[in-house]
């Protein structure tokens, strides 16, 4: 009985552990993405911008 709740409690330590680096994986993608979408903004800004220039 001992050896089956010990053996839960590591089960769920290691649940806890992936699910937390899944965690901070997720944001780090989010973060990316953020970037990546100002980044293409800005790009498209600037090629507006060049665009009315030489019109």
């Amino acid at each position: 009985m001992y050896d089956f709740r010990d053996e839960m409690y590591v089960f769920r330590d290691d649940t806890t552990l992936r699910l937390d680096r899944l965690e901070r994986q997720n944001k780090h993608i989010d973060a990316d993405l953020d970037l990546l979408h100002r980044k293409v903004s800005d790009q498209e800004r600037e090629l507006n911008r060049v665009k009315q220039v030489g019109q």
